[in-house]
């Protein structure tokens, strides 16, 4: 999950993420990422995401 908001905004995003953080060896091209999920023009992925509240 991500949270943030932009400078002087009245407003804050709140947004599912799926993946891992780069490590400090990254190369920072994108097909190197570890974790990365990649999928084809025809294909799908589903993913759930639950936000619990007490």
């Amino acid at each position: 999950m991500g949270i943030w908001s932009a400078k002087d905004a009245d407003f804050v995003c709140i947004e599912p993420w799926h993946g891992i953080t780069d490590s400090v060896q990254t190369t920072g091209k994108l097909e190197e990422k570890e974790g990365i999920l990649s999928i084809g023009a025809d294909d799908t992925f589903t993913a759930a995401w639950t936000v619990m509240t007490w």
